[in-house]
């Protein structure tokens, strides 16, 4: 059906508008681009201005269609029951570290309860014992670990933060966005 409504508009200009994901917004744009050689007349747009933003604007009808790496709330979807979530990409989200001593290329390893405790402000340094024992081949340094975290309504952070949330819920007690 889609195919014959843009086959009968085929002489017509379309413009569909989204917004939403930064995560996606590169393949986004390689299917625009391959999407307007199989039909000109179809002009694609994306914002890539965060997930907040995407469920925002189509929660608020702004856009044609909106991205994000999160879903809609169970009340946000109820309450737009037009709106359909399709998946589109899949990815990870990972945390990385900048340790010097700890070569290039190795890992360190963390499981996800240490992994919870550090974005909790519970485990504060390098070196700590129960760290270092499952790295026992790095000389671990007794350095404070600086978190870095996004601030904005980020559908990673909903992803990160559910998952510590899932690790150890009695350690990460700021819930999940």
């Amino acid at each position: 059906l889609a195919l014959c409504l843009f086959a009968a508009t085929a002489t017509a200009s379309i413009s569909v508008e989204g917004k939403g994901a930064t995560f996606p917004s590169v393949v986004y744009s390689s299917w625009f681009s391959a999407y307007t050689v199989l039909e000109p007349g179809v002009i694609m747009s994306y914002n890539s201005s965060g997930s907040g933003e995407g469920k925002k604007a189509i929660l608020s009808r702004l856009v044609d269609w909106g991205a994000s790496d999160s879903s809609l709330s169970a009340e946000e979807f109820g309450n737009n029951t037009d709106i359909q979530m399709l998946p589109m990409l899949a990815g990870a989200v990972v945390p990385f570290y900048n340790i010097p001593e700890v070569p290039q290329n190795q890992n360190l390893l963390l499981t996800a309860n240490l992994l919870t405790e550090i974005f909790a402000g519970v485990l504060q340094r390098w070196n700590d014992p129960r760290i270092q024992a499952l790295n026992p081949g790095f000389d671990l340094p007794d350095a404070a670990i600086k978190v870095v975290f996004r601030s904005d309504k980020s559908g990673t952070t909903n992803i990160f933060t559910s998952a510590l949330a899932s690790f150890n819920s009695s350690i990460w007690t700021y819930g999940a966005p």
